[in-house]
């Protein structure tokens, strides 16, 4: 699962513009652990919100940015893989929100 929150982050690191980037982690009411890494960075469309998670898939601003589009699906599948997911929505300050739901019901 560190991987799974080292690329979030990193992810976050990469697309903030000169801002903060904001961690939190509550428990839903099913006893779930949600850790959200927002930024104050450009943000993503609605339709690449659908795509984001796939394979090679980079942002809107991913030519400005290194990378080859395989961190964010890394994480997800890690986090899959541990009975949990990763979602995406947009920040309240106008950026990314990336959230890791990790399962206490694994088994």
């Amino acid at each position: 699962m560190g991987i799974a929150f080292s690329d979030i982050v990193d992810n976050a690191v990469k697309y903030a513009v000169a801002g903060e980037i904001m961690l939190s982690a509550k428990l839903d009411a099913q006893g779930d652990l949600l850790i959200s890494v927002s930024d104050e960075g450009p943000g993503l469309s609605s339709e690449m919100t659908g795509r984001i998670f796939n394979l090679y898939e980079r942002g809107e601003q991913g030519a400005k940015t290194p990378g080859f589009g395989l961190g964010l699906w890394v994480a997800r599948r890690v986090a899959v893989l541990h009975g949990g997911d990763l979602s995406v929505s947009t920040s309240e300050k106008g950026g990314a929100c990336f959230t890791l739901k990790l399962s206490r019901r694994f088994e």
